[in-house]
């Protein structure tokens, strides 16, 4: 007897569940706060509560393979990666990731100037909520989701896995229209895209990690 009382006492109590109506007014705080924090000039480290396990492990493989990577492996990479990797390593080359001492594809990612942060500043639509995830979409397609989050432990965090292909995907079509390869339509966005900022122009030399670039 004593030790059936003594199960039914410690066993743990379910979480309550949480309302809808709250955890979508959760949904747009988390997102608000993605936007605010770049802008405040807080540091992206700050951010790092705000994305999952697996968008953190995503980001430090990130700049592991930006700073030893070959090409040939880089290539056969998802052009959403193609395009993160060889970004990094066209500002390291430029001087604009100097002083940023760790995290360095955080920063990247959710600067102020980052592509995170430029995404979310596009004209979106409302939010959307199924189950244990959240998706916001463009105003213009509301139904088709460009930013996921997932309801982890009480709170919103972004999905930056799952978010990154789809954000990329308006200009990856450029090169798959023209039918260039991945790595020409990489270093052709980021040309037109940076021209104006960038002390040398991206050429192939990124494809390789730094210690073989020419």
């Amino acid at each position: 007897m004593m030790l059936l009382v003594s199960c039914a006492v410690t066993q743990p109590k379910e979480s309550p569940a949480v309302p809808d109506s709250e955890r979508m007014a959760r949904l747009e705080a988390v997102f608000q706060e993605l936007l605010d924090r770049p802008e405040k000039g807080l540091d992206p480290d700050s951010i790092k509560v705000l994305l999952t396990d697996e968008s953190l492990r995503w980001l430090e493989s990130m700049e592991a393979a930006a700073i030893s990577e070959p090409r040939d492996q880089l290539e056969a990479r998802p052009f959403n990666e193609l395009l993160t990797i060889v970004s990094f390593r066209m500002l390291e080359r430029d001087g604009q990731l100097t002083g940023v001492h760790k995290d360095r594809m955080l920063y990247l990612a959710a600067s102020r100037k980052g592509f995170l942060h430029k995404a979310m500043n596009l004209k979106l639509g409302p939010f959307e909520i199924k189950n244990d995830r959240g998706y916001r979409g463009l105003a213009t397609s509301p139904r088709v989701p460009i930013l996921f989050f997932i309801w982890q432990d009480g709170v919103w965090k972004l999905d930056l896995v799952s978010t990154m292909p789809v954000i990329t995907r308006g200009v990856e079509t450029i090169g798959v229209k023209k039918k260039w390869t991945q790595s020409h339509a990489v270093l052709y966005i980021l040309e037109k895209s940076f021209r104006s900022q960038l002390k040398v122009a991206p050429d192939e030399s990124l494809l390789e990690p730094r210690g073989e670039q020419q």
